[in-house]
C-alpha cells in the first residue's frame, strides 16, 4: 500500500492505478507533521519520500529512524500542461 498526502500524490495515485492496478495507494488529507508522523508510519513496512522541501525530508528521516523503517527517497515529475494523465 502506498500513502500520499498532497495534490501531486493524488495525481500520482491516478497514474499508478492506470498502469498497475494491483498496487493500492492510500491518500491522506491531513498534513504530515511531528504530531502524527510516528503513528502513521507504524502501519507501513517501508517509507518512500517524494517531498519537495527540506523540512519534510528531515521530519520523514527522523520518523524513519525512530520507527526503524527503511527510507527510500524519490522524485515525482508531473506534466504542467494541464493533462494530469501522463507524467513528464
Amino acid at each position: 500500500m502506498r500513502q500520499c498526502w498532497n495534490t501531486q500524490s493524488r495525481i500520482c495515485k491516478k497514474i499508478r492505478k492506470q498502469s498497475q492496478s494491483d498496487i493500492e495507494v492510500k491518500t491522506y488529507v491531513e498534513r504530515l507533521n511531528a504530531n502524527n508522523i510516528i503513528d502513521l508510519f507504524k502501519e507501513y513496512d517501508i517509507v518512500v519520500d517524494g517531498s519537495d522541501n527540506f523540512a519534510t525530508r528531515y521530519l520523514v528521516n527522523d520518523a524513519c529512524v525512530i520507527t526503524n523503517k527503511p527510507l527510500s527517497t524519490a522524485a515525482f515529475i508531473v506534466s504542467r500542461t494541464g493533462n494530469h494523465d501522463c507524467p513528464s
